[in-house]
């Protein structure tokens, strides 16, 4: 008969420490380290893309920065849906500014290249047509009475050249003779024209520049043709320029109606 086995005094095995508790580090394997870079560029780009976005002549800033922030947003998800990463909203929201940017982007280049091309036909002077005085009058040397017309059918007339008594007070006037045209322009064009800037100088035949007079007493005052005529309108004002005696009788009247919209036109007269 054996005798009975003696105990195990051995402790009993014991579970290794934090058994039971989840791990708490970054998902993937063991060690790894998250790659959250891309989400975070996506992040920060964004951002600047729709700061960029909101200036219209930035638009082109605005369409690089959101195509990167897109790009580096997906792939950013894709990492986190891949548990490499660990900020996949940031990721996404990354990607939803770039898009957003992206958009902008496309609404800036369209302001921009409408101001440009209204700018550019702004400063482009519009072509004129011949005169519609007899075709024996060559351009740029119109006779007064004559009409030139421009390509859009704007019409602009010199006429009723004559002498002008003037006050010996009026400015500009040299007390030798003084001489006055008429002015008129004719809207013929599908729109109102702004006229508020037309200019109108005079030369003798040395092509020396005429002043032009300033009289109260007489009404002589600065050409008065509204600031804007509609369509179909027609608007007239005198003009007087003073006239020295070593100036001779011929003079060239040289009109401009508008700042930079239409070519200039001279007529050509003999003060009586």
């Amino acid at each position: 008969m054996t005798a009975p086995e003696p105990p195990d005094s051995s402790p009993p095995d014991r579970p290794p420490p934090n058994w039971g508790i989840p791990p708490t580090g970054p998902p993937g394997p063991p060690g790894a380290v998250p790659r959250n870079g891309l989400g975070i560029a996506a992040l920060v780009l964004g951002i600047i893309g729709v700061l960029a976005g909101i200036i219209p002549i930035l638009f082109f800033l605005a369409a690089v920065l959101g195509v990167l922030a897109l790009v580096f947003g997906i792939i950013g998800a894709k990492r986190a849906n891949q548990r490499i990463a660990t900020n996949k909203r940031m990721a996404i929201s990354g990607a939803v500014l770039g898009l957003i940017s992206l958009i902008l982007a496309v609404v800036g280049a369209v302001i921009v290249f409408r101001a440009a091309d209204e700018l550019i036909e702004d400063l482009s002077p519009t072509e004129t047509r011949p005169p519609s005085a007899a075709s024996t009058v060559p351009s740029g040397e119109l006779k007064i009475g004559a009409t030139q017309e421009y390509r859009d059918g704007l019409k602009v007339t010199v006429s009723d050249l004559k002498t002008v008594d003037v006050s010996d007070t009026a400015e500009g006037y040299s007390g030798d003779r003084a001489f006055q045209v008429t002015v008129t322009i004719d809207n013929g064009t599908d729109r109102t024209v702004d006229t508020g800037l037309t200019s109108v100088e005079a030369r003798d035949a040395n092509g020396t520049k005429l002043a032009q007079i300033f009289d109260i007493r007489s009404g002589l005052g600065s050409l008065d043709l509204s600031d804007t005529l509609p369509e179909g309108k027609k608007v007239s004002s005198p003009v007087a320029f003073d006239l020295p005696r070593n100036s001779g009788t011929t003079v060239d009247i040289e009109v401009t109606p508008g700042f930079l919209d239409y070519d200039s036109a001279e007529w050509m007269g003999t003060v009586p």
